[in-house]
């Protein structure tokens, strides 16, 4: 099962980055990506029957294999679980939220748009 875990979410991954909108150097697009991609992930973690550490283990090593840290990665991811967990109503929560509601789609077309948009509007406002 934790093969076609993560066959299915490595095709997600791969749609962001081949996405001529992918640039790894902002922050901002980074972590709206990891946000979104571990509620995408959450919900497969269902279909799968996966534990919450195999999930975890899985969106840190594909992020750190996108060029970020490690130790940042494993902080994004943290925070990320804890935020889903404690329902509150904050941005990561939505972003989370969003990547959640896609897990049972098979056109992911435009959950990667979502991302490059939520990322702009995201930057507009600072």
């Amino acid at each position: 099962m934790i093969e076609a875990f993560h066959k299915k979410i490595d095709v997600l991954l791969q749609q962001i980055v081949d996405d001529s909108r992918w640039d790894l150097d902002s922050e901002t697009l980074f972590v709206v990506t990891g946000m979104t991609f571990y509620g995408y992930c959450l919900g497969q973690k269902i279909v799968f029957m996966l534990e919450q550490e195999d999930v975890n283990k899985a969106v840190v090593e594909r992020l750190v294999a996108l060029g970020a840290g490690q130790k940042y990665t494993e902080g994004l991811v943290e925070a990320a679980e804890q935020t889903f967990f404690k329902n509150e109503e904050t941005l990561y929560n939505q972003l989370i939220n969003i990547g959640h509601n896609y897990f049972m789609m098979d056109d992911l077309t435009e959950l990667v748009d979502n991302i490059y948009l939520n990322t702009k509007a995201i930057l507009k406002q600072r």
